[in-house]
């Protein structure tokens, strides 16, 4: 039995902050994921002393590769659950997730491949044997998955499309999945989760809210403390 939440926001806004942060999309939302899971667990009174870990599927296919086909990789990057500062969560963040990626870089297709089918290899044979992973439990705690859609407003018959809510599967052993679409100038951030294990899932729709404007506001004091001070020399006459 699953539960689902969504919420909406302008990719705009999301961009603004991994520019004056020097980040990408992806450090933003897994910031967002980490602050909104971090308030979450709060309020349940099971927030752990360690940070809770994402697997992250990565494209690795070139640019110029028009092929066919998937070619996705997988890393795992900490949400910084553990961080009470909203800027050093961020900053964990994207040092993770640029560990993993540098991680990958370092391989070929093949390598990646594999290393992505070891990586989940504990929590895939817990499916496949029924066991419902009682004793192999994953090395990660949630997925998150950014996926990238059109640019561009679609239509069908004439009709636009608003806006796109992918809703994903959780599986025996897993309690939540987040999954992001972007689509022509908004970003959707869709929470599907076990009834049983998560209660009151919508309110990490709210979370989410807070932990955006939590980064925002690390903007503003940003460029506070990096204007220019007025001199207090005194001319010469």
């Amino acid at each position: 039995q699953r539960r689902g939440s969504t919420v909406e926001f302008s990719t705009e806004r999301l961009l603004k902050i991994g520019k004056q942060h020097n980040g990408t999309l992806n450090d933003v939302v897994m910031a967002m994921c980490g602050g909104a899971l971090r308030s979450y667990l709060l309020e349940l009174d099971a927030l752990p002393k360690k940070s809770l870990v994402s697997q992250v599927p990565v494209s690795f296919r070139p640019k110029d590769d028009v092929g066919g086909g998937n070619a996705i990789g997988m890393i795992l990057a900490s949400l910084g659950t553990d961080e009470t500062d909203t800027l050093t969560r961020f900053n964990k963040v994207k040092t993770s997730m640029s560990a993993g990626k540098a991680l990958l870089g370092n391989m070929n297709a093949a390598q990646i491949t594999a290393y992505s089918a070891i990586m989940t290899l504990p929590f895939a044979l817990g499916q496949m044997t029924g066991t419902g992973n009682r004793s192999n439990r994953p090395m990660y705690n949630v997925v998150i998955s950014n996926v990238p859609g059109p640019k561009e407003t679609r239509y069908l018959n004439g009709a636009e499309a608003f806006s796109i809510h992918p809703v994903s599967f959780v599986m025996q052993g897993q309690a939540l999945n987040i999954t992001l679409f972007t689509y022509a100038d908004k970003i959707t951030f869709v929470f599907t989760a076990c009834r049983e294990s998560l209660p009151s899932i919508q309110r990490l729709v709210t979370h989410t809210t807070d932990a955006l404007e939590a980064l925002e506001n690390t903007l503003v004091l940003t460029n506070k403390n990096t204007k220019k001070k007025p001199s207090t020399k005194k001319k010469k006459t």
